[in-house]
């Protein structure tokens, strides 16, 4: 009797043991990497602004709203957001824009085209190219690029030049390459890629290369990667074969626009942005491999046109839109952090 009841008890203990299990909806995941929300943009949320770094200071700016255009402009030093001298606004706020562009060589940042909307609604690209001196806080317009005016363009800045290229004029695609030279203030073509014109695609140097990704063309997303070595003006293909066992991976890493595309830590990663939904996923590329695996997804709002930058050791993303919601949070990605999710 005595042996009957003990294994009734155990029986009990078993079964409810395995129904709190079956019941609990706390399962935890752990992937790599993980997202840290950091100090916000000082200025009001935004989308389609532009940044640059000189050393380790950040310089963001410009933008849109649902107030209109933006002129404000702001430095992250040491970790404080300060404002600076805002951006020339034109005759009738006409020199405001946003999805302009980006970079810094010898100590200056340098701003250009873009796109607005005129006091009439109407559209306009533009051309017209700024240089930012910090020591100064003062802007001073440069000759206009000779490309025409365009919007959505990628550019990076490589030892003592400036690179831009792609784009979109409100009718045509761009696959062009230009070099800008800061001492005499000139734009000379290049060679370019061996493929599709695009917009909104994304760009970052790593190991001295740019890397060129994704992107727009036709309504369709663009599933590539190209590599630039500013020293001998050749472009390298990283797309893998359809058939490689990794092409997956690197068509639902590369296959959007207006995402960030950013290095840290000798890796490449290229995050949020339309595919053509809007995404979370974020991926990992090694450039010894050109292999990429996903990471932790992103904790804060989906979205695109966000901005990147590194600074003090760290990687940070931010700002941005979905739709007509407008951000300036930032957060801090991890990459060698778990992030545990239920």
């Amino acid at each position: 009797m005595k042996s009957i009841k003990l294994f009734l008890l155990l029986g009990l203990i078993v079964g409810f043991i395995t129904l709190q299990s079956c019941g609990s909806n706390n399962t935890t995941t752990t992937t790599q990497g993980d997202w840290v929300k950091s100090i916000p943009f000082k200025g009001v949320p935004r989308t389609g602004l532009v940044t640059f770094t000189i050393g380790e200071k950040v310089y963001a700016g410009l933008g849109y709203n649902s107030t209109g255009y933006l002129s404000d402009f702001y430095v992250l030093d040491g970790g404080i957001w300060k404002a600076l001298a805002s951006f020339p606004t034109g005759t009738n706020n006409d020199n405001l824009r946003e999805r302009a562009t980006a970079f810094s060589v010898g100590g200056n940042g340098y701003v250009g085209l873009g796109y607005n909307r005129n006091n009439s609604g109407v559209a306009q690209q533009l051309n017209t190219f700024w240089k930012y001196d910090p020591a100064a806080n003062k802007w001073t317009q440069l000759k206009d690029f000779p490309g025409g005016r365009r919007y959505n363009v990628v550019s990076v800045g490589i030892g003592e030049n400036g690179y831009l290229g792609t784009g979109y004029d409100g009718t045509s695609w761009f696959g062009d390459f230009w070099k800008y030279t800061p001492g005499t203030d000139t734009w000379t073509e290049i060679v370019s890629y061996a493929g599709d014109k695009r917009e909104g695609a994304s760009a970052f140097v790593l190991n001295g290369k740019m890397m060129l990704a994704g992107g727009k063309n036709n309504g369709l997303y663009i599933s590539d990667i190209w590599e630039f070595d500013p020293t001998t003006t050749t472009w390298t293909s990283r797309t893998p074969a359809t058939n490689d066992e990794d092409y997956s991976d690197f068509k639902t890493a590369v296959r959007r626009s207006n995402a960030v595309f950013f290095g840290f830590n000798n890796y490449g990663y290229m995050a949020l942005g339309a595919a053509p939904s809007l995404t979370l996923s974020i991926y990992e590329l090694d450039p010894t491999t050109y292999k990429w695996t996903q990471r932790s997804n992103f904790e804060g709002s989906v979205r695109q046109n966000a901005i990147w930058f590194v600074t003090g050791g760290k990687a940070y993303v931010g700002l941005g839109e979905a739709g007509s919601q407008y951000y300036d949070d930032i957060w801090e990605w991890r990459p060698l952090d778990e992030s545990n999710t239920n």
